[in-house]
């Protein structure tokens, strides 16, 4: 949309974009070799 908006898209779209998406937790555990020994992520919650 930049280009056919002479880029006043970005005025208007950012704002938009940035509260769009799903907030997430990830924990990452790492063993004593830095080795990943697990991966646990929490699924963002469903809005009806």
């Amino acid at each position: 949309m930049d280009v056919p908006t002479l880029g006043l898209w970005e005025v208007v779209g950012t704002p938009i974009e940035a509260t769009q998406g799903h907030k997430r937790q990830i924990t990452i555990t790492y063993d004593e070799k830095d080795h990943v020994q697990s991966i646990v992520g929490t699924a963002p919650k469903r809005q009806f």
